[in-house]
């Protein structure tokens, strides 16, 4: 009797004479083979005629290339793929050095890497694996592999299915669980020295590397089987952003938690958490359903911490130095603690210690600025000199100073945030690594030049005791600086030209440190350009209109060589000024009239510049208001009465035509007065 012919089903797809994909080979091992060419146009046909591979397909940095192109290509499995060039930038052992670079294999590196040439088992090309129908195995692999040159472990391959029951899967891809010594899976009779899935699978230490289950999830023919992260969501999320994304053999975990602001939101990789776990290491990919913690930041520079997770989920420590522990048994608090990320940055007493002080963030909680570190003087914030600059008008917030930080502490949007690295802004000098003690800001605007342009360099961060000299870099005494005209005015009342509130070691609470000159009450310009020309006061009190009302407009501030000349616009000779009845009293002695001190050049050392006429010693009205009708002396010394004791009432000061009835109060006739025998 005939044996009945098994028939074979293939399912593919075609444009317009190629094969564009593969999609499905379901084939009886009891079918007979073809000619061998069912898939060729011609004898002469090759692979690369209908399918992109990395040998026709330009690679990165090569003339040509598209990324797309490139991700979607097969590529062979072997060290034309797998491995590293020294120049990054090429991703083939072909390109790399051609273009001078130095590649290094995955495997196999004593022997130039493998399946090319020069390397172990020679160069594999697409025949290599595959045959164009002449077999019984699916996906076209052929019944007997060969290599190049040198013997491959095992040449037979018996491939029907690609996912299986394990122990129980003899025509899958690979299967450890029977510690085979010998091996006809496809993935398994060339591996001598893999981790997994070997020819010989008894010296391996793990045997529960996914068996029996579809290698391709996680090793692609688009990247030469190499293990890619994007492979990461056969299993779970990549991240997992909830319930439905979390792995799916279950570990018994039922919350994402934070996966997806420290994923997609602060870019932190995968390994930041699961350290030496992420691809390879010890990933929990076919063992026990654990979730592997190791907390290793920044390339190593702060590593470790611990974490207590939920209850009945079983967790294990990775190896990080300082070490990362898990609680066991957890107890339900999902809490991560002495873990940089979620700490102060450094120490909040001594700024030479690296080391912070931590909180215990809930995983699947929100966290808030605030919670890892103090943000206001009111909640505590006083490290080095945060409690002198916060609360004050001058600084805006958290921005000021740190790059991309809300003001108001609510977010702070940065790749600076949690990089185990101190960031400041204003060209500060102990940026950088933590515990490096304080320093200076040299480019702060709140800490700007007062005296010109630009800036001036801040005390060191932290110290105490600075007050004005922290931006004022000319001592300012109780007169004020020794600048401008300062000095000569000599004034202990700051408030007569600036803002309430201001004295020699007090700073007024309204526009201070906006990076201008702030003027009051005089008619000088206010909010003026620091280091710009200055100017002159025209409502200045102390300089008044000495013959009027109002006030005078002063000489430019820091001139010199003024004189009384800044106030009494009728110049004062060696007599006086030519006004009233300076001139007729031709008096060089100005003390007669004036106080103490008083001479043409010389202001008196009381009651000037007081908004008043000031007169001493002749009964004069004193403190006189200015422009008011004048009066009459009625004490002054030049005008005694001569006809007896004491003094007369002299005429009203400023008039004329008086005479010698000025003081004679009897009248002198030609003959003389009516006195005595005249």
């Amino acid at each position: 009797m005939q044996k009945k012919k098994m028939n074979r089903k293939i399912t593919i797809f075609l444009t317009t004479m190629c094969i564009a994909s593969v999609l499905l080979f379901s084939v009886s091992s009891e079918a007979e083979p073809g000619d061998g060419n069912i898939l060729k146009r011609s004898q002469g046909e090759l692979c690369e005629g209908c399918h992109r591979t990395n040998t026709n397909t330009p690679s990165p940095g090569e003339v040509g290339f598209d990324q797309a192109n490139w991700d979607n290509a097969i590529k062979m499995h072997s060290s034309e793929i797998a491995g590293a060039c020294s120049n990054t930038v090429y991703k083939t052992k072909t390109a790399c050095s051609s273009n001078g670079g130095i590649w290094t294999p995955g495997k196999w590196e004593g022997s130039s890497g493998w399946g090319v040439a020069g390397g172990q088992y020679g160069q594999f090309v697409c025949t290599t694996c595959h045959t164009s129908h002449d077999t019984t195995n699916i996906y076209l692999i052929k019944q007997n592999i060969a290599a190049q040159s040198g013997t491959l472990p095992g040449s037979i391959v018996d491939f029907r299915y690609l996912t299986g029951i394990q122990g129980s899967a003899p025509y899958a891809l690979g299967d450890d669980s029977d510690n085979h010594s010998s091996s006809t899976r496809v993935c398994e009779v060339c591996h001598t020295i893999t981790s997994y899935h070997r020819y010989n699978a008894s010296g391996q230490a793990d045997k529960n590397h996914n068996n029996a289950t579809d290698c391709t999830l996680c090793h692609s023919h688009r990247t030469g089987f190499v293990p890619s992260l994007s492979s990461c969501t056969a299993c779970h999320g990549q991240p997992p952003i909830d319930p439905g994304t979390l792995v799916n053999t279950s570990t018994g975990s039922t919350t994402a938690g934070a996966h997806n602001l420290h994923v997609n939101g602060k870019s932190y990789t995968c390994d930041t958490c699961h350290y030496d776990n992420i691809p390879a290491g010890v990933h929990n990919d076919g063992g026990s359903p654990s979730i592997s913690m190791g907390f290793h930041l920044f390339g190593g520079a702060a590593q470790g911490g611990s974490y207590d997770g939920q209850v009945g989920v079983l967790y294990d420590a990775l190896i990080t130095n300082p070490a990362t522990t898990v609680i066991f048994p957890p107890t339900g608090a999902k809490t991560c603690s002495s873990i940089y990320c979620h700490s102060t940055g450094q120490s909040t007493t001594d700024p030479n210690s690296a080391t912070p002080t931590y909180a215990n963030p809930v995983w699947d909680s929100t966290v808030t600025c605030g919670d890892c570190h103090r943000v206001t003087e009111a909640s505590g914030l006083t490290s080095g000199g945060h409690d002198e600059h916060l609360g004050i008008t001058e600084v805006n917030g958290c921005g000021d100073c740190h790059t991309g930080a809300a003001n108001d502490a609510s977010n702070y949007n940065s790749a600076n945030h949690v990089n185990a690295l101190i960031d400041v802004a204003n060209t500060y000098s102990a940026g950088g690594a933590r515990g490096n003690n304080y320093g200076t800001c040299s480019t702060a605007s709140c800490h700007a030049n007062v005296y010109g342009a630009g800036t001036a360099t801040t005390p060191t961060w932290g110290s105490t005791g600075n007050g004005c000299s922290a931006c004022h870099t000319t001592a300012i005494g109780t007169t004020g600086p020794a600048t401008g005209s300062h000095a000569f005015h000599n004034q202990t009342d700051c408030t007569l030209c600036h803002n309430a509130g201001t004295t020699s070691t007090t700073k007024p609470p309204t526009e201070h440190a906006d990076g201008d000159i702030d003027t009051a009450n005089v008619g000088y310009t206010d909010n003026k350009v620091k280091g710009s020309a200055p100017e002159s006061c025209s409502t200045a009190s102390c300089h008044a209109n000495v013959y009027g009302a109002g006030s005078v407009t002063t000489p430019l501030w820091g001139s010199t060589g003024n004189g009384c000349s800044a106030c009494h616009t009728t110049a004062i000779a060696a007599t006086g000024p030519a006004t009233g009845s300076h001139a007729e009293h031709n008096q060089t002695d100005c003390t007669l009239c004036h106080n103490e001190g008083t001479t043409s050049t010389t202001k008196p050392s009381t009651e000037h510049a007081d908004g008043d006429i000031d007169t001493a010693n002749v009964g004069y009205t004193d403190n006189k208001a200015k422009g008011s009708a004048a009066t009459t002396c009625s004490t002054a010394s030049c005008h005694a009465n001569v006809y007896g004791p004491c003094t007369v009432t002299t005429p009203t000061w400023g008039t004329t035509g008086n005479g010698c009835s000025a003081c004679h109060t009897t009248a002198i006739e030609a003959t003389g007065p009516a006195t005595g025998s005249h």
